[in-house]
């Protein structure tokens, strides 16, 4: 039998279309998964709603309010909420050992399992490095002294090493203080750098394929370094991550590229699409 898998989002009620693409993605190559959704506003008929059809491929998703956690004094921006703060709780709000955290703006492309198996045994956490970022296409002024900086949509957590570390809780105070008096905009991620200060595994490209970066290069005609940032091999990217202000969603893309079609293939399918794949494999 198939180990469950915990899977946690974090987001408020504006991207509750895109958190169901994301779920409808995920299992239409997984099943037997534990979902949390960390939020403040989605309501007890959402959840029903949605356990109605997860339930009949074994799989749930956890209602957890946060009511009493304030990040409000935090920057947010147009596509950074409140809710982006959340996964930073993480270790605290869910007890599984291990739990894989996405952004809402990702859609599944294949099997979650080679992911979330990872072994992470001396390692806080496992995350994709920012392609953008280390390879100076932006350069992080801010915080220099991060050699490796990951980005923070795909994010898969050691809990229990995390709340086996004694001075944790100081980690992140200290980062958020840093992060405030810093200048910097990049929110969440940035303070969970300051956390692992470069101490993370490092996951493939393939795992957080970030489709911003694309559009990015793309748009400033820098193709003379596009091959080296989004290269990623002869295999198919795992999680294709819609980063920055790329969203399918928006005007910006307008059905452009293939990978803001593969959005749409996701978002277009049907429970009963996800269960009979499931039946036929």
């Amino acid at each position: 039998m198939t180990a469950t898998m915990h899977i946690a989002f974090a987001a408020d009620r504006n991207y509750a279309e895109q958190i169901i693409t994301l779920i409808k993605s995920i299992c239409f190559f997984d099943k037997d998964i534990h979902f949390y959704l960390i939020n403040k506003d989605f309501s007890e008929q959402w959840f029903y709603s949605l356990n109605l059809e997860l339930n009949k491929i074994n799989c749930y998703i956890t209602d957890i309010k946060v009511e009493q956690v304030n990040f409000s004094h935090l920057k947010t921006m147009q596509y950074v909420s409140e809710a982006s703060y959340y996964r930073c709780l993480i270790p605290q709000l869910i007890p599984q050992d291990k739990v894989l955290y996405l952004d809402c703006d990702i859609i599944a492309n294949g099997s979650l399992l080679s992911l979330y198996q990872q072994d992470l045994t001396n390692y806080l956490a496992a995350a994709s490095p920012d392609f953008l970022i280390n390879s100076g296409f932006f350069y992080h002024k801010f915080f220099p002294h991060i050699e490796q900086y990951f980005n923070a949509g795909v994010l898969l957590f050691n809990n229990k090493k995390w709340r086996e570390t004694a001075d944790i809780d100081q980690r992140l105070e200290n980062a958020i203080l840093t992060y405030q008096q810093s200048g910097s905009d990049l929110a969440d991620q940035d303070i969970l750098n300051l956390v692992l200060q470069n101490q993370y595994f490092p996951l493939a490209k393939k795992y957080n394929y970030q489709f911003g970066s694309s559009y990015y290069l793309i748009e400033s005609n820098r193709l003379d370094i596009y091959d080296e940032i989004m290269n990623i091999g002869n295999q198919p990217p795992i999680l294709i991550h819609y980063t920055g202000l790329a969203k399918p969603w928006t005007p910006i893309c307008q059905n452009q590229y293939h990978a803001e079609q593969q959005y749409w293939k996701a978002y277009r399918l049907t429970w009963s699409e996800i269960i009979d794949h499931h039946i036929n494999k």
